[in-house]
C-alpha cells in the first residue's frame, strides 16, 4: 500500500510538471504570435513623407522629395536581415510588372554588404540612407518596413514586416493606397 501511494505521488509529481511545461511552450508559442502579428501590421497614414537625403546606386544624391509627381513604393531593408533579403527580389518584380515606381533603401553601412547580395552592377531601384535618419523620420525600428507614398508626397500606407508581393490582395491594396487605380 505504501509503495502504490509513492507511484501515485511521483506520478502526480511528474504530471504536474508536463502540464507546466505544456503550458510554458505554449504561452512562449502566443507569444511569437503575438511579435509575428505585431511584425506584420499595416497601418493607414495621411501624413507627408519626412525628408530623407538618399545616396543613389551610382554614387549621386537626391532628396525623397524630389519624387514627388509619382507614386512609390519606399521599402528599408538590409542585408543583415533575412526576412528583408527573401522579400526583396519579389517587391522588385511586383515593381516592374505593375509599373509601380519602388525604392529600396539599404540601411546596411558598407555598400560592400549590398553588392555581395545583389552584385556589383545594383539596380536602379537600390539606394542608400543612414539608419539614423531613418528611424528619426520614419520612425522604423525594426525591419523590413515598406511605406506607400502618393504623388503629393503623402504616405499613405505602412507595412511592417516581410510580404508576399505577389499576393493579389496586397497588390491591389498597395496600388489603391497610391490613387492609381
Amino acid at each position: 500500500m505504501k509503495r502504490a501511494l509513492v507511484i501515485l505521488a511521483v506520478l502526480v509529481v511528474v504530471q504536474a510538471l508536463l502540464v507546466g511545461l505544456w503550458l510554458a511552450v505554449d504561452a512562449g508559442r502566443e507569444a511569437t504570435v503575438e511579435r509575428e502579428v505585431a511584425a506584420r501590421r499595416t497601418t493607414a497614414l495621411d501624413r507627408p513623407a519626412p525628408e530623407l537625403v538618399l545616396r543613389a546606386a551610382s554614387g549621386g544624391t537626391s532628396r525623397l522629395s524630389e519624387r514627388r509627381g509619382r507614386p512609390l513604393v519606399l521599402h528599408f531593408w538590409a542585408t543583415w536581415c533575412p526576412p528583408c533579403r527573401e522579400e526583396l527580389p519579389d517587391l522588385l518584380a511586383f515593381g516592374a510588372e505593375t509599373g509601380t515606381p519602388v525604392l529600396a533603401v539599404s540601411l546596411d553601412p558598407d555598400r560592400a554588404d549590398v553588392e555581395r547580395l545583389l552584385g556589383a552592377a545594383l539596380p536602379p531601384e537600390v539606394a542608400f540612407a543612414p539608419g539614423d535618419a531613418v528611424e528619426r523620420g520614419f520612425e522604423v525600428h525594426a525591419l523590413p518596413v515598406t511605406f506607400v507614398v502618393d504623388r503629393a508626397g503623402v504616405l499613405r500606407l505602412r507595412l511592417d514586416g516581410a510580404r508576399d508581393w505577389a499576393a493579389p490582395e496586397l497588390r491591389s491594396r498597395v496600388l489603391d493606397a497610391q490613387g492609381e487605380r
